[in-house]
């Protein structure tokens, strides 16, 4: 019987963060409330990290406000950026950082491991970098982890990367077919229902 596989991961989507940069700056400048105040988001993508500036603090923290629900509304995960602490600028004026989390830290994948193998299921659970890898050969024991981990709050938002491998041979002679497919669906964990809310039967 073949083994059946998830992936649990914690990413973000840079391209959707830029779009939401974008607007909120828009909406920055056409504010009367920042007109003089020189405020700014901008995204480091090679840093992952968020560069906010403003007048003073207040102002940041608005800033702050404003790119988050723009985030929020195009479904970004919240818990993945982490705010720190608003810093004096030239001129009198403030800047905060806000670093976005890139996969699973290491402590986190560590505690997500032990919270499964306590379960003691028919499950094999591995860190592979920033990730884990959930493997059974039942597909039940599966829904069981993602139903575990769906009730958890571990510090950031998970993800299920789906792993379906169809295999189908048929040796007729003189016809041979040989059909091999790899599947990958990424899916938020709150959002998947019974393995995966998919038929890993094509």
């Amino acid at each position: 019987m073949a083994d059946y596989s998830f992936d649990v991961v914690s990413k973000v989507d840079l391209n959707v963060i830029s779009e939401a940069v974008s607007a909120a700056n828009k909406e920055i400048t056409n504010r009367y409330d920042f007109k003089g105040t020189n405020s700014n988001i901008e995204l480091n993508q090679k840093d992952n990290e968020l560069k906010l500036a403003s007048s003073d603090e207040y102002k940041v923290n608005t800033l702050r406000d404003i790119i988050f629900t723009r985030m929020a509304k195009r479904g970004v995960p919240l818990k993945n950026f982490l705010p720190q602490k608003i810093e004096a600028a030239l001129g009198g004026n403030a800047k905060q950082t806000v670093k976005i989390q890139q996969g699973i830290p290491a402590d986190k994948a560590k505690e997500i491991t032990k919270v499964i193998k306590e379960e003691k299921l028919k499950v094999s659970a591995s860190i592979q970098g920033d990730q884990l890898r959930v493997s059974s050969k039942s597909k039940d024991e599966l829904q069981a982890v993602i139903a575990l981990l769906k009730g958890k709050d571990f510090g950031v938002e998970l993800r299920a990367l789906l792993l379906f491998l169809l295999s189908t041979e048929i040796i007729r002679p003189p016809f041979f077919l040989l059909f091999r497919a790899r599947c990958y669906i990424l899916a938020p964990l709150a959002e998947i229902g019974p393995w995966g809310g998919y038929d890993p039967h094509f």
